[in-house]
């Protein structure tokens, strides 16, 4: 089995997929993309969302800054 590092041992497959599919997962990382956001804020840097469509293909949704950014280049 890996290890994660040398005090924590990796999850069995199976209750890793459990855990992932957990409310408990989902809160942990929302918060974790929250705290990212957070700090690419301080640094003045605008994150770009991305949404997936259906069919897995990425389809990028500009934030204001980017959308007014793209209509001053025009």
């Amino acid at each position: 089995m890996l290890y994660a590092d040398e005090t924590e041992k990796a999850m069995p497959t199976d209750k890793l997929g459990r855990f992932m599919t957990s409310n408990l997962f989902l809160v942990r990382a929302n918060a974790a993309v929250a705290q990212a956001v957070h700090r690419l804020k301080e640094q003045n840097i605008s994150p770009t969302y991305i949404q997936r469509a259906r069919n897995n293909e990425l389809e990028a949704q500009p934030t204001p800054s980017t959308a007014q950014e793209s209509k001053e280049r025009k």
